[in-house]
């Protein structure tokens, strides 16, 4: 009889991981962001990119994606490397609120493991706890402002080329006028529809913009100053009574005989879809607003 003894030996290795500290990244939903690893791969070493799907899924390992995640995702995955220096940046296209959380990149030299770390995080550029209908929106580059029309409020944000955050930004009121809001509730709900939603945004100058909003079933007009955030009241104005009905708009800046632009509403007005231009009297001030033929056709999207 035999007895064979089994000897199992156990080959411990110590690998010693260096915490770093943890940059959060800052950016917007459908942009890009580059990620860029500081270590350098080297011979029998792998940079290995960790992101947060699944969990700190592998994305890639050198200049290799892993073609085991959802297509939606490899498909905007891109690795930046310069092989010859043995660099590998992880590049991420058009950014998804799913992208966001940590990012890893690390490297293993002599049993040493280095990693660094990014956190990914997408904030809003503006938030509300209830609802705020952010629909309506005019970018002016030279100024690098962007205006954000909607209910009861203008919103100005700064827009720089490299993000910053928190962002900054100035809200601005216009509520509906007392009368109109009340006499709207007798036949409408007050929330959404007797509210002034702010519907149209033109700029007339480089530091004036034309609004339209829709006062609570009584479409008002006013000249707003992104310079100063001072404004002036501009009256009733064809633009459309509901906050949801379809329009467009356009401003002509060829000066006419009073020293003014025009501006061109096609919209849905208390159920008439027509275009409209103003008519000035001999002050240069609008007068009545013509109209183009009425059809139920005007203003349907598809």
């Amino acid at each position: 009889m035999f007895i064979i003894e089994k000897m199992w030996i156990i080959f411990c290795v110590v690998i010693t991981f260096y915490s770093v500290h943890t940059n959060t990244v800052y950016d917007f939903v459908g942009s890009t962001v580059t990620f860029k690893c500081p270590y350098v791969q080297e011979d029998y070493t792998k940079v290995l990119w960790k992101g947060p799907y699944g969990g700190q899924t592998v994305y890639a390992h050198s200049n290799h994606r892993n073609t085991y995640l959802p297509s939606d995702l490899y498909n905007r995955l891109f690795i930046i490397s310069n092989s010859s220096f043995g660099r590998y940046n992880l590049q991420i296209v058009n950014l998804q609120h799913s992208d966001e959380g940590e990012y890893r990149c690390s490297v293993t030299y002599n049993e040493t493991t280095k990693t660094k770390s990014f956190n990914l995080s997408l904030p809003a550029l503006l938030q509300s706890l209830t609802p705020s209908y952010y629909r309506h929106l005019k970018l002016d580059p030279s100024s690098k402002k962007l205006i954000v029309g909607h209910m009861n409020y203008v919103s100005i944000v700064d827009i720089l080329d490299i993000p910053q955050f928190p962002v900054n930004y100035t809200h601005i009121q216009f509520p509906s006028e007392a009368n109109k809001l009340n006499y709207c509730t007798l036949s409408k709900e007050k929330i959404p529809y007797c509210q002034n939603h702010i519907r149209v945004l033109e700029f007339r100058t480089d530091d004036t913009v034309i609004l339209c909003g829709t006062n609570a079933d009584s479409p008002t007009g006013f000249e707003l100053n992104i310079t100063d955030n001072s404004y002036i009241s501009l009256g009733s104005v064809p633009c459309a009574n509901d906050p949801f009905d379809n329009f467009t708009t356009i401003y002509i800046r060829d000066q006419n005989q009073y020293d003014k632009g025009t501006m061109y509403y096609g919209t849905t007005l208390h159920t008439e879809a027509t275009i409209f231009r103003p008519i000035y009297d001999s002050d240069g001030r609008v007068r009545e607003y013509q109209k183009g033929v009425i059809s139920s056709n005007w203003m349907k999207g598809n």
